[in-house]
């Protein structure tokens, strides 16, 4: 499949509403990982009979299971989510979820004989864990991938990816979203992801 590393690289601002904590989350890093990964190969395998809306609607639960995506649209946000409103952080989350879905489910459109290796686990800054994976294709190239999780009561969840040993992506959409922010606020950045994400899915049609 085309674009796979960079379905990749969109991973680590897929901010998605948050699953309800349950027993059956309760997995260390690498699982979460290895989940993560096997739910994409397979939505990439799927991708030409679910159509681009029920790759959407298949990829919002996937990454919303992995990704601890409150703690990623604080970060990305920095000093405009404390000022902002209680509907507006919500409107927020929900324009994060709605344009990152719809990026994924317009750029995964087959696949062609990828797959992931995860490749470890070790102790990250502040708490965090550092899970190394390997995207190998079908032409036998190898992508490094580490996905940075953070644990809460048990339940580990995804916070970042950083792909060919690169700058963090979290880090290059909070210069860009910040940039937004200031110059239009926190209504402009739902606005602008509001119809970016209606774009990208209907140009997939």
């Amino acid at each position: 499949m085309q674009n796979t590393l960079k379905i990749l690289i969109l991973m680590s601002f897929a901010f998605l509403s948050p699953t309800a904590p349950s027993a059956a989350a309760e997995r260390d890093a690498s699982s979460v990982v290895a989940e993560f990964q096997d739910g994409l190969i397979a939505v990439m395998k799927e991708a030409e009979a679910l159509g681009p809306k029920g790759r959407y609607e298949r990829l919002q639960a996937i990454i919303g299971k992995a990704f601890d995506t409150r703690m990623m649209i604080r970060i990305a946000t920095g000093p405009s989510w404390p000022t902002a409103s209680t509907d507006q952080k919500a409107a927020l989350t929900h324009a994060f979820s709605h344009m990152s879905a719809s990026t994924l489910a317009a750029l995964i459109d087959g696949y062609s004989g990828e797959r992931f290796e995860v490749a470890g686990q070790q102790d990250g800054p502040q708490g965090t864990q550092i899970v190394s994976s390997r995207l190998i294709t079908s032409s036998n190239d190898v992508h490094k991938i580490r996905f940075v999780a953070r644990g809460h009561q048990g339940i580990w969840k995804l916070i970042d990816v950083i792909v060919d040993a690169g700058i963090s992506e979290l880090r290059v959409r909070m210069s860009e979203y910040r940039k937004t922010l200031q110059d239009t606020g926190v209504d402009g950045l739902i606005n602008l992801l509001e119809s970016k994400g209606n774009e990208l899915l209907a140009g997939a049609e």
